[in-house]
């Protein structure tokens, strides 16, 4: 952090997704059974959808092997807990979709395709026929207790094979063959926009060229309309998800996996450097999610989940200490958190995944320095809690102080008389890296186990990273901040949350070459939140520069630090005795339009009284 005599300068870094995923900074649960074999099948089948309770709930069938008992199997769960209940459903499981009150499930059935559902308590109404033929692959799409179902049949002797579709979502429509080519067209995944328009994608192989692509089409309600989505010649097996009006695709174009999406108007397409089969996508709260069977070398295949959220993908092998051969089945995703469904011989399994909760960082917050011990915590925050303070930031330590923890005294002081007042707090420390580096390490985590003389602790913490004297320069600087942040993280686990409090990134471009290589990716790796200092009062050419004006400047790097790290990004205004009311006013709106997870100014002792009824509005956050 900054005050007084330390001026921080910084350089926008233009962030360019990673080929291969970074470890993400969330962990997998254990693994837990969903549904046990039993049996030793020859293969599996299953598929899920999270519900509005965010509920993971599916359907999942064995074949095969050893197996004799066809029946499916409804399963439920919110994480770690599982149940499943045997149905009357007797077949190969092809998609799932969850309507708010049912669980919808299309399956290959001895005497054709059906389609049927289960209740909320795991009850099981009547099937429904929807062809006498057994589909190959299929998908649905369901809502308000209708639904929409495309599938794939063969169409002759040589293997020819179209998509047919049936529904009540909209006009009612009976069996109905959508494609007629002389072609295989295969593995529809089927979603529906916002809007309430079916989205469709297919691959479609040529027998004579044996070359196979990608054909997307929407249909709002009476017919289809396609158009090619791949021409490579190699794309195949996609998976489909609509967040709102944007269409995300996943998909397997040789031995690697694919995703584009038309956020921006136009598909962009990224290309994954990990291996694999079979990818499964899903998005949630701006968060997109693509699963897959990750190939190893001769090795078991494993299952691997990438992520990203902004610009940044981040990912890992869901199933590392696993010595058996296992295939991911589907992706679900609530609340911005994924749960993957994986098979093996012997089960049908779940992970879920667990970010640390980051309320600490939410809405108002007020900072405390090393400088600013001489204030009587009781005080202090009696006049925080008044003022709608929601967060206290509490400096604990830096890279120079004789201790790993300043005053451990007063931290317990204010730590309990702060969530007495119903306060979070937030410990930050400020390192040098280099030759500090462990002392970095060890004075952090220090924060983390520091226990008050009531047990309290802190919520969370902090790492101020700014501090480039002690480095040999931008290199060793940010070789110090990514190898800091990771042994933390591994200290610490997943479980608990860290913010990576960093230069503005406006700020940034004034300098570039003093922050060539800023590790924003590892900063998305490892924190959970970030917090950019947008200090508009270290900027002295407003109005002429309008974006250094105070809420240009808070939009501006609230959105540059999302789109460099894809995490909550709570705003850090400017220096509390250099600006002023209207000032504030302005960087409160900015914070607010910009949707920053929270905001502050720096720092409390230097808050003006003025300007709390402004700040107040942060809470709105």
């Amino acid at each position: 952090m900054a005050r007084r005599a330390l001026v921080v300068v910084v350089a926008l870094v233009v962030v360019v997704a990673l080929a291969a995923p970074a470890r993400a900074s969330w962990t997998v649960g254990s693994a837990a059974t969903v549904v046990p074999s039993g049996c030793r099948p020859a293969g599996q089948a299953g598929d899920a959808a999270a519900g509005p309770d965010s509920v993971v709930r599916g359907f999942a069938s064995v074949q095969g092997g050893t197996c004799t008992d066809r029946r499916l199997r409804w399963f439920e769960g919110p994480g770690g807990h599982w149940r499943q209940v045997v149905s009357p459903y007797q077949g190969r499981v092809l998609g799932v979709a969850d309507d708010g009150t049912s669980t919808w499930v299309l399956y290959a059935a001895p005497d054709g395709t059906r389609l049927a559902a289960a209740g909320r308590a795991g009850t099981f109404g009547p099937s429904t026929r929807l062809s006498s033929n057994a589909a190959l692959a299929g998908d649905l799409i369901a809502a308000g207790g209708r639904w929409w179902a495309v599938w794939t049949e063969r169409t002759s002797s040589a293997g020819l094979a179209s998509l047919y579709q049936a529904r009540t979502l909209g006009s009612a429509v009976a069996r109905q063959r959508v494609t007629i080519s002389a072609v295989v067209d295969g593995h529809p995944s089927l979603a529906r926009a916002a809007s309430g328009t079916a989205v469709l994608v297919f691959d479609r192989t040529n027998p004579a060229t044996r070359r196979t692509d990608l054909i997307i089409g929407r249909n709002p309600g009476s017919a289809w309309e396609w158009r090619s989505l791949t021409t490579d010649g190699a794309s195949r097996s996609p998976s489909l998800a609509m967040a709102g009006q944007t269409t995300h695709v996943a998909w397997q174009r040789g031995t690697r996996i694919v995703h584009t999406d038309n956020t921006t108007g136009t598909f962009r397409l990224h290309q994954f450097a990990t291996p694999g089969t079979g990818p499964r996508v899903a998005v949630s709260a701006g968060r997109v999610h693509v699963a897959w069977t990750m190939a190893r070398g001769g090795k078991p295949s494993h299952v691997f989940l990438a992520e990203r959220s902004g610009d940044n993908w981040v990912g890992n092998d869901v199933t590392p200490a696993a010595a058996t051969t296992e295939t991911a089945l589907a992706v679900a995703a609530s609340a911005g958190r994924a749960t993957v469904l994986g098979a093996e011989a012997a089960r049908l399994w779940a992970k879920a995944q667990a970010r640390p909760d980051t309320a600490s960082f939410r809405r108002l917050g007020a900072w405390v320095d090393f400088l600013d011990y001489g204030l009587d915590p009781a005080t202090a925050v009696n006049d925080m809690a008044a003022n709608g303070v929601r967060t206290l930031y509490l400096e604990t330590a830096r890279y120079n102080s004789t201790t790993d923890i300043l005053f451990p005294a007063k931290v317990g002081e204010w730590i309990e008389r702060a969530h007495a007042a119903g306060i979070k707090v937030v410990g930050w420390y400020f390192p040098a890296y280099s030759e500090y580096l462990d002392v970095d390490v060890r004075r952090t985590l220090a924060v983390a186990r520091f226990r008050s003389p009531a047990g309290q602790r802190f919520d969370a913490l902090a790492v101020d990273i700014e501090y480039q004297a002690a480095t040999s320069g931008p290199a060793e600087f940010n070789a110090g901040v990514t190898t800091h942040l990771a042994r933390v993280r591994a200290a610490l686990g997943g479980g608990y949350p860290v913010g990576a409090i960093v230069p503005a990134p406006l700020g940034m471009a004034l300098n570039p070459a003093a922050w060539a290589g800023f590790p924003w990716a590892a900063i998305g790796r490892y924190a959970d939140v970030v917090q950019p200092m947008g200090y508009w009062s270290f900027r002295r050419d407003c109005p002429a520069n309008p974006l250094h004006c105070p809420y240009q400047y808070t939009t501006g790097n609230v959105a540059a630090a999302f789109r460099s790290t894809g995490l909550p990004v709570h705003v850090i205004g400017g220096i509390g005795d250099a600006v002023s009311s209207a000032q504030v006013g302005d960087f409160v709106r900015g914070a607010r339009d910009a949707r920053a997870h929270g905001g502050s100014l720096y720092d409390y002792r230097t808050t003006a009284p003025s300007f709390w009824p402004a700040l107040q509005q942060l809470n709105q956050l």
